[in-house]
């Protein structure tokens, strides 16, 4: 089908979306199957599946397999957490930190589909810096869409299988970078009904009532396996910046918060100080 047919067919099938988002939805939509768009390729019975899908809800990113990230055509699909435009801010921040580097290791905990570690190695590799990435994760769905991704984008990076709540032995590194899960359970309420229906709950939500317990986690680790000097980097969330703030052991790190382009608290640098 040619692009102008697949533009009209969508305005015309898709429903219940305000005409901001519909164009949102199908701008993306005609960018993620471009190939097979030029290619004539694209089937009518697969558009309308797709159509189909996106009227129950499933978001854009499902339905096309692609998410757009860092520059990046990502791989992406239902079990996987769909990476945020915001998360490219924090990228960003690693990456300018890291340019005048000869050298670094990073471990990415949580990796996902490796949006994160493979947008910041392979930017690094492209500035001649010899890059060593780690990512951690447990979802063997996540694992094979990491694995996919690291070969599309041609970075190099290893997956280490582990559980962070467990005991791990994980490299020593200069750089620990995560977004990890924040979300209570009583919060559910506020959030899009999409989120909710198709993507991973073990990337969103904690058990219990802490929502701080993995970036207390995180910190723990980077006692034992960050280098002196070195940097751990989250993604945050403003709701709990105050309760972060107090939670950081400032005699092991120093802090560093950044406000995203929205203007709200969603970054956090935490620089471990050098031995004595």
């Amino acid at each position: 089908m040619k692009q102008n047919a697949v533009r009209q067919y969508m305005i015309e099938a898709l429903e219940g979306f305000e005409e901001r988002e519909r164009n949102n939805v199908i701008s993306y939509y005609i960018d993620a199957k471009q190939a097979e768009i030029l290619s004539n390729t694209l089937a009518s019975q697969q558009l309308a599946a797709d159509v189909k899908a996106l009227n129950r809800g499933e978001p854009v990113q499902y339905v096309t397999g692609i998410s757009f990230f860092y520059g990046h055509r990502f791989c992406i699909r239902p079990g996987c957490l769909i990476p945020r435009p915001e998360t490219e801010e924090l990228v960003h921040w690693i990456i300018e930190d890291s340019r005048r580097l000869d050298a670094l290791k990073i471990l990415d905990i949580g990796v996902g589909s490796g949006c994160i570690l493979l947008s910041v190695v392979s930017a690094l590799e492209k500035r001649a810096i010899d890059v060593g990435g780690f990512g951690l994760d447990i979802s063997p769905v996540a694992i094979e869409v990491f694995d996919e991704n690291k070969k599309q984008i041609g970075a190099e990076a290893q997956v280490i299988i582990g559980d962070i709540r467990s005991d791990l032995d994980l490299p020593m590194v200069n750089v620990i970078v995560s977004n990890p899960p924040y979300i209570l359970d009583e919060e559910k309420a506020r959030m899009d009904a999409s989120v909710l229906t198709y993507e991973p709950p073990e990337a969103l939500f904690v058990e219990g009532s802490d929502p701080l317990v993995y970036y207390k986690r995180v910190m723990e680790l980077g006692k034992t396996f960050l280098l002196p000097g070195g940097v751990i980097y989250f993604e945050t969330s403003d709701l709990y910046h105050t309760e972060l703030s107090e939670a950081i052991d400032e005699q092991t790190y120093r802090p560093e918060f950044r406000k995203d382009l929205n203007g709200s608290w969603r970054m956090l640098k935490l620089t471990k100080h050098q031995l004595s």
